[in-house]
């Protein structure tokens, strides 16, 4: 018999460490997707209970059990459910609006890769903002769906709308000017256009703008296109700003126009009432 050689006594070491390393790292993977797998099996009545609670209505047991799910399920099927039960009840059940906004801040950053879901978690975080009177953060909310892809005009015109509204809260009438006539821009639906008109000519009176409001305000009332409680929303403002100019015979005339359009009639017959008195 022939002496086996050192080399191939050597070759045939390394082979073999090498089959070893590739089982071993083969069942560490199996156990590891095991493990995962058992994970979920585990927590399935921790949602099922949580579910149980939730419909039964104890509501403290049922937080505890989603937030129980979340935080050992970080891949959970199920964690868009427990996040968005998470949220109602911060809303509806506890009426705490910080605590909604910190789980929407969670929510988006888990899920904000989604565009639709991103758009859905943003557009409602800024409503609640909205809500609290906290129309800094709800413009921060409205302007990123505005940066969201695939955001189509007719939309980005509703979008730019809300901005508006909110930097009027805030009194930041040229910023909302701004964002009024990117409204009018985008706008597809008639009913929009004009609503960001009557807002653009509200905040052009606040500037101290009159003129210009009483050129759109006129426009809106000329357009027979537009709806006649809409037209009668806009002779009312601008009878407003007559009087303030001491033009009570033109607001009279105005408001006498719109008697039997406007939302409240009585609420025309005191204005007419009371400029009647100013003219004499």
């Amino acid at each position: 018999m022939a002496p086996i050689r050192p080399e191939t006594t050597a070759t045939s070491g390394s082979l073999v460490q090498v089959l070893r390393a590739a089982i071993l790292a083969v069942c560490i993977v199996s156990l590891m997707s095991l493990a995962a797998c058992n994970s979920q099996e585990q927590n399935k009545p921790v949602l099922e209970s949580a579910r149980q609670a939730f419909l039964d209505g104890n509501y403290s047991e049922a937080e505890r059990l989603y937030e129980s799910y979340i935080q050992a399920e970080p891949q959970g099927d199920a964690r868009w459910e427990a996040w968005n039960r998470l949220l109602d009840m911060a809303l509806t059940v506890r009426n705490d609006r910080p605590r909604a906004t910190s789980i929407l801040d969670a929510m988006y950053l888990e899920f904000g890769d989604s565009g639709q879901r991103a758009f859905e978690l943003l557009s409602r975080l800024a409503e609640i903002y909205e809500d609290m009177n906290n129309y800094g953060k709800a413009v921060e909310a409205w302007r990123k769906c505005l940066s969201l892809p695939g955001i189509d005009p007719a939309e980005s015109a509703r979008l730019h709308y809300r901005v508006a509204r909110d930097h009027q809260a805030m009194k930041a009438y040229g910023q909302a000017v701004q964002e009024l006539n990117l409204c009018i821009r985008d706008a597809q639906k008639p009913e929009l256009a004009q609503q960001c008109r009557y807002t653009l000519a509200q905040n052009l009176i606040f500037m101290g703008r009159v003129e210009d409001a009483k050129k759109i305000l006129r426009s809106i009332m000329a357009n027979p296109e537009i709806a006649d409680e809409d037209r009668a929303l806009a002779a009312f403002l601008l009878a407003d700003v007559l009087e303030d100019q001491e033009k009570f015979a033109e607001a009279i005339d105005i408001l006498e126009s719109i008697r039997l359009t406007y939302p409240n009639p009585l609420v025309v017959d005191t204005r007419l009432k009371h400029l009647k008195q100013m003219k004499q």
